[in-house]
């Protein structure tokens, strides 16, 4: 208990320990780890200040130690400042709970977690400008908990999700991507092995416009679930979506062309198109019901003051769609053009209809007079 270490090789190395107690610990300048816990049992951290381990790591959680409980962490300007490393065998960390762990200015990496299973954090933070990951979840983690805390200004992703059983609940996650603006996502879901990822509540933004989209889950992930996150305030969009739409849930999201809700997946990546809703399993995409006569159900309104003006664009078939008709505004005219098939002024004129057809014709409709 208050007891400081510095300019060691390692400043603490726990070894097949049980009920290890460490209070008021402070570590610097050690060549390689600051605090290395390795294949220990019931083990308690408070108040723990560890930095400037340039090549090595802030606080390492290693091999099979299990019951780990830290709370009040400063973690900072270390190799990696936060890691649960893989030692071989069958033991891997486990049962590891965090509060108030900051893990602040990593020379590489914030936050990574190698292989561990079952790891919470309560109210944490990382922010990170070095070259490696801010906050990983790697492959080989499964059942990883964020709840609260701010993910912040970082180069790469806010926090990179690809291991299996993931929420993150009530997170900030904000300006990722600094110095390569719009190429890394507030949080980014991806690979086969990110499988049943939850996010809840979670607020990701860019005040600095960097972060491409406030969410991305790429094409290989499963069995996701966006619900009630704020995605506005990103460069690129709010939520990308390329995973399959039949394992992809995303609900009630505040996202920048509004709320998107009931179980509809979005992508906004293609081409111009600021946003799309797919629907899958014998559903609609939209419906727009209105009970008050006053008012209209749907408004297409283009604002464009110099030229014609596009309201809808009707496609078939798959890949990039075959155009099949149009709804414009031609200024020249003043008209509103439907083009379609069913436009008269479409078909092609084959040749003057046989006189006997004509006066068939003629004979057998009847006129209505009007005044």
């Amino acid at each position: 208990q208050n007891v400081r270490v510095d300019n060691f090789y390692n400043g603490l190395v726990a070894t097949t320990s049980n009920n290890l107690n460490l209070d008021l610990l402070t570590v610097l300048n050690c060549l390689n780890d600051g605090v290395d816990i390795r294949t220990t049992v019931d083990a308690y951290i408070r108040a723990l200040y560890s930095g400037g381990h340039s090549s090595g790591a802030a606080l390492a959680l290693s091999g099979a130690c299990s019951g780990v409980y830290i709370s009040g962490a400063q973690l900072v300007t270390s190799g990696q400042n936060f890691v649960t490393r893989y030692l071989g065998g069958a033991g891997i960390p486990s049962q590891i709970f965090a509060d108030q762990l900051i893990a602040d200015s990593a020379v590489v990496d914030g936050i990574y977690l190698e292989r561990v299973n079952t790891i919470e954090f309560n109210n944490c933070w990382s922010s990170n400008l070095g070259t490696g990951k801010n906050f990983f979840i790697g492959p080989n983690a499964t059942d990883v908990r964020v709840i609260g805390g701010k993910f912040y200004n970082c180069t790469g992703h806010g926090i990179d999700v690809r291991g299996a059983n993931t929420s993150i609940i009530g997170s900030s996650v904000q300006d990722a991507s600094v110095g390569s603006a719009n190429i890394y996502d507030g949080i980014r879901i991806l690979g086969a092995s990110a499988n049943g990822t939850s996010i809840v509540g979670a607020h990701c933004y860019s005040d600095s416009a960097t972060q491409r989209y406030g969410i991305s889950i790429e094409a290989n992930a499963t069995q996701t679930t966006i619900a009630n996150c704020n995605v506005n305030g990103n460069v690129t969009g709010g939520i990308e979506n390329l995973a399959p739409l039949a394992t992809t849930i995303i609900s009630n999201n505040a996202a920048p062309s509004g709320t998107y809700s009931n179980n509809i997946a979005i992508n906004t990546i293609r081409g111009n198109i600021a946003g799309e809703i797919w629907a899958s399993g014998g559903s609609s995409a939209t419906l727009f019901k209105n009970f008050e006569w006053s008012t209209y159900p749907s408004v297409l309104w283009n604002s464009t003051t110099a030229n014609d003006g596009r309201f809808a664009l009707f496609l078939t078939e798959g890949g990039a769609g075959t155009e099949r008709g149009s709804i414009d505004f031609n200024r020249a005219a003043v008209v509103t053009r439907y083009n379609t098939t069913s436009d008269k002024t479409l078909k092609t004129r084959i040749r003057t209809a046989p006189q006997a057809k004509s006066l068939e014709i003629l004979n057998s409709t009847v006129l209505e007079e009007y005044f």
